[in-house]
């Protein structure tokens, strides 16, 4: 897999068969080398340097992913926040609330 989907291609535990392994929170022995991947959904860790590999890859991007998304959250919320200060300039100069300043609206209900 590439771009936007590599956080995706983690290796399969050999236990329960769930593309989760991880190198994050794996066991890490202070002998030899440290290629263990862990199971995010059952624990299970095994020895694998080609899986080692594959995990690595899905962890930083995984990482890439949540930074890009906490920025853009952040950036939704400082949005937020200076339309609002907006709303209330306006109203207190007693102005009608130009369409960029007013609170968007819910999305509609779906009906299936």
């Amino acid at each position: 897999m590439s771009g936007d989907a590599d956080w995706l291609d983690a290796p399969a535990c050999p236990k329960c068969h769930l593309p989760v392994g991880t190198t994050k929170h794996a066991y890490r022995p202070t002998d030899g080398p440290c290629n263990v991947v862990q199971c995010s959904a059952c624990g299970e860790a095994w020895r694998s340097d080609e899986d080692y590999a594959r995990a690595k890859k899905a962890d930083a991007a995984w990482v890439a992913k949540e930074d890009a998304d906490a920025a853009a959250w952040k950036a939704e919320r400082k949005a937020a926040k200076d339309r609002a200060a907006a709303r209330e300039m306006f109203r207190g100069a007693g102005l009608a609330i130009p369409d960029w300043a007013k609170e968007p609206e819910p999305p509609p209900k779906r009906t299936t």
